[in-house]
């Protein structure tokens, strides 16, 4: 892969630990999907699940806080495991266990630290700033990357935690998937014969999470979104 010079400086360390770390992470990442270069980005979207992230992530979390990490770009995050507002009734009422809330909350409190915005939202899009035609961005939530890609001609793949958080400190994403022009046609035509009422009909217009829809009259941000998260 390709580097600019100030990538390679990361990639060697100049610019410290977390830099390196999130150089060395995308590098790799790329590498494997044969990217040429890394992308600019304009935004990233973070999904930090205390659930799948276990110990590990904590443990990167807090390594990148130590070294002083800070995002690049605007980074925002999708909803958290816990409403804090309420935990003290989700733990009385539904069983849920104290030490999960706390490891949630330092989890929330880490990302914070690295400047990402407790948006704590999956329709950043919609409640935050949609992105720019082309804009690139490296997302990590299933429904907001769709509709990045389909409702506003922006450039995202589906990022995973740790890709999402590398791309947000460093701000480049390996060029490949969706970002890529050749990979954006649909492969799939689907003809709708019959006209959705209601908003919850749309999410079971999904079928192929590349395909292009003919017939759908249903202009709403709403109805757009739900179409798109319901692939």
């Amino acid at each position: 892969m390709q580097l600019t010079d100030q990538q390679q400086s990361w990639f060697d360390g100049e610019g410290g630990a977390a830099r390196q770390w999130a150089m060395a992470f995308n590098y790799d990442l790329g590498s494997f999907f044969d990217a040429e270069r890394m992308v600019p980005v304009a935004s990233a979207h973070l999904a930090a699940d205390t659930v799948l992230a276990r110990q590990p992530g904590a443990e990167l979390l807090s390594f990148l806080e130590r070294e002083g990490a800070r995002v690049a770009v605007p980074a925002w995050l999708d909803p958290c495991a816990v409403d804090f507002g309420r935990a003290a009734e989700w733990v009385t009422s539904y069983g849920v266990d104290t030490v999960f809330v706390e490891k949630d909350r330092e989890t929330q409190r880490l990302c914070q630290a690295l400047g990402f915005c407790p948006t704590h939202t999956c329709i950043n899009y919609q409640t935050i700033e949609a992105p720019a035609f082309g804009d690139h961005l490296a997302w990590g939530d299933t429904g907001a990357a769709i509709a990045a890609n389909a409702i506003f001609g922006a450039r995202t793949n589906f990022e995973g935690g740790p890709s999402a958080l590398a791309s947000a400190l460093i701000g480049c994403s390996p060029d490949y998937g969706m970002h890529r022009r050749e990979n954006r046609r649909g492969n799939l035509s689907v003809l709708l014969e019959c006209a959705p009422s209601e908003i919850v009909e749309l999410g079971g217009v999904g079928g192929h999470r590349r395909a292009s829809r003919s017939g759908l009259r249903h202009r709403a941000g709403d109805g757009r979104r739900c179409c798109g998260a319901g692939l």
